[in-house]
């Protein structure tokens, strides 16, 4: 069954006021949160806390800073095209979590945020080459999973949400 709908798995998480929080929107304000937090390192003049804390494939087979599999994709430098980022997979990621359900969505999302990491560590230990990886990777692959579920939803000046992934 790949629609996990159903009593308490579809509605919201809870409102804030008459808005309603879903499982998206916690992961918009996850990644908000620590793009403020990285803000607020790099003014205090802290050490650059994407460096530490970013995917690098080589600290984590050598180092075993294992946390950077899941801790890159929160830590995000302030960036204008990062807060547009967020509104766009907060659009998308709704429409997936609607789809999929709340479990789904974040089995799903769970799903893309390890696999570059195990992907990346693999090519490291054949390879023996050092591997970075960006936030917007998870963020990008679910704008891919809402193109695979609605691939003739119309986006920008009438081009399909197909057209958007092939580009």
């Amino acid at each position: 069954m790949i629609a996990h709908r159903g009593p308490g798995n579809s509605g919201p998480i809870t409102w804030v006021g008459r808005v309603p929080v879903y499982a998206t929107t916690v992961i918009v304000a996850l990644n908000a949160a620590g793009m403020v937090a990285v803000a607020l390192m790099l003014a205090s003049g802290a050490a650059d806390p994407v460096a530490m804390f970013g995917f690098d494939s080589l600290a984590v087979l050598r180092g075993f800073e294992i946390y950077r599999c899941l801790t890159y994709a929160f830590v995000n430098a302030p960036d204008p095209w990062f807060i547009l980022e967020l509104v766009m997979f907060f659009i998308f990621g709704r429409d997936v979590e609607a789809f999929l359900g709340r479990r789904g969505f974040i089995r799903l999302y769970a799903g893309f945020v390890l696999l570059g990491p195990s992907l990346l560590l693999v090519a490291t230990l054949v390879t023996g080459q050092q591997f970075h990886l960006g936030h917007s990777y998870a963020n990008f692959a679910t704008f891919l999973a809402f193109a695979a579920l609605y691939p003739g939803a119309q986006l920008l000046f009438s081009v399909t949400a197909k057209v958007f992934a092939w580009a």
